[in-house]
């Protein structure tokens, strides 16, 4: 196990593995017991990777009320990004339970027991190392050069039989810019080889916004300046 977080929600977890899988589960309280005993349930994500030389190194939930987002970032530089889609009957009976509640601006967060079988298609790729300095009409010969640069060279790749281990980041990261909304659309993500912070949307599959850094990252943070001020009630 690499990394872990829950849900904003706190109904679900995540787990990654430095083989590129990921797992997600969640704790119910055992029915055929009388104390506060829990079970635990976990299911693998399928298609997180093409091999397993690529360790998770972050991995992020949004509240999944019901449709929710992944966020993943690995240790050659990648990020993915996953939206979740449930069966159309068990919407409608979910909206139909949330209409019988009392009305209320925020939408409620379910355990993903409660959607039954929930499919997750990858919405977002994006490789920091494919082309970090933004430059225009990139030739293959500079591709081959940045990929021998940072270790992920496609050229050693060909000229031997098997599959050459690049080198690894464990300092790479992704967050989403508002972890506890499941429709949030933008997420911030680095690795520490590059001094940069890239910005991007996954709806549009682009990178909107490059941060330059005078030095080399090793961790984010996000701080939310809107919910500290209603906490505070500025």
């Amino acid at each position: 196990m690499t990394c872990g977080i829950y849900s904003p929600s706190g109904h679900n977890f995540a787990v990654g593995t430095s083989f590129g899988s990921i797992f997600l589960g969640m704790m119910k309280k055992d029915p055929m017991s009388n104390n506060t005993r829990y079970n635990m349930f976990m299911a693998r994500v399928d298609s997180i990777t093409h091999g397993t030389e690529n360790a998770v190194t972050s991995i992020q939930l949004t509240s999944f009320d019901p449709q929710g987002c992944i966020l993943a970032a690995f240790d050659n530089g990648q990020v993915r990004c996953w939206h979740s889609t449930i069966k159309h009957e068990v919407y409608m009976k979910l909206q139909e339970m949330n209409t019988n509640k009392k009305k209320s601006r925020k939408k409620e967060a379910f355990e993903l027991s409660d959607l039954g079988e929930t499919q997750f298609d990858v919405v977002d790729k994006f490789d920091m190392f494919e082309n970090p300095h933004g430059v225009e009409d990139l030739t293959e010969q500079e591709s081959e050069n940045l990929a021998q640069l940072y270790g992920v060279s496609t050229l050693s790749n060909k000229l031997t039989k098997f599959p050459v281990q690049g080198k690894t980041y464990p300092d790479c990261e992704a967050v989403f810019n508002n972890a506890g909304s499941s429709g949030v659309d933008h997420y911030f993500c680095y690795v520490s080889a590059l001094q940069y912070i890239f910005v991007r949307n996954y709806n549009l599959n682009e990178t909107v916004k490059k941060i330059s850094l005078m030095h080399f990252p090793t961790k984010l943070c996000i701080m939310e300046y809107n919910r500290i001020a209603n906490e505070a009630g500025l």
